[in-house]
């Protein structure tokens, strides 16, 4: 099941599973959300929580309890409910049951609104707690951006535009978890990170403390293709399948463990 959104000619549709965006056209039908061809990978813009990407030893101890916890979370592969819908806005809540408490022993819910406006789509989260502890979190986004490749062309001809130049270390993963050896300046008072077929052989760019609010998709004589506004996220993940033809920009609070 999905719920298909349109304003002023722009297309969005939301999957039930998940409250995954799962298209995003615009007036001509251009695609601009990934296919999630599995040979790559079948996700196109998946919602992490309450982790984000892998926890130390699988898991953790909360109040002397051990509780596993899966990649990305419990929330992604759930069949959320349908809150409430119009043309051009749906919203969807997921709530604490059985299966989430395993992992999870929280009372949570969280509710995500899919607003679309013409060429903007706003996705806003609300995290309740119904339950009398603290609740510790992280949140998210995941969003898979399609590339239309040309013939011979690779992604070395797109680049990440960020809006402010930022002195930023590149975290780099170590057995799916952040190790003890950054990337340093990675970005040394720049703007741009360039694609390339080679740069995530070694999994996602991650990077801690980001200025910016917007990332820009730019092609090398195509222009700028789209623009994410990350909410004041200070996380971010830029990250691709080698050979595959899209790039995440993933604005998180939070991120993997180290």
């Amino acid at each position: 099941m999905q719920v298909d959104l349109q304003s002023q000619g722009y297309t969005a549709a939301v999957a039930q599973r998940g409250a995954e965006l799962i298209s995003l056209r615009d007036p001509q039908s251009e695609e601009y959300l990934w296919s999630g061809d599995a040979n790559y990978w079948s996700g196109r813009a998946p919602i992490l929580f309450p982790v984000i990407g892998r926890m130390k030893g699988g898991g953790y101890t909360h109040k002397g309890v051990r509780y596993e916890m899966p990649l990305h979370g419990v929330v992604r592969k759930k069949d959320w409910q349908l809150l409430s819908q119009s043309e051009d806005t749906v919203c969807y809540v997921t709530r604490a049951d059985d299966a989430t408490r395993v992992h999870y022993p929280f009372d949570f819910e969280l509710r995500v609104t899919f607003t679309l406006n013409g060429p903007k789509l706003s996705i806003d989260y609300e995290v309740l707690n119904h339950g009398a502890d603290q609740m510790l979190f992280s949140l998210g986004s995941h969003p898979a951006f399609a590339l239309p490749l040309e013939d011979g062309e690779g992604l070395d001809s797109w680049s990440v535009e960020f809006s402010e130049a930022e002195t930023l270390d590149c975290q780099v993963l170590d057995g799916g978890l952040i190790g003890d050896s950054p990337m340093p300046k990675f970005l040394d008072n720049s703007r741009t990170v360039q694609l390339s077929d080679t740069l995530f052989n070694d999994d996602a760019l991650i990077f801690q403390g980001i200025k910016s609010q917007r990332l820009d998709i730019v092609h090398a004589t195509r222009g700028k293709r789209i623009s994410l506004h990350t909410g004041g996220a200070p996380d971010l993940g830029i990250w691709s399948k080698p050979g595959a033809p899209y790039v995440c920009l993933e604005p998180w609070y939070g991120h993997d463990d180290p």
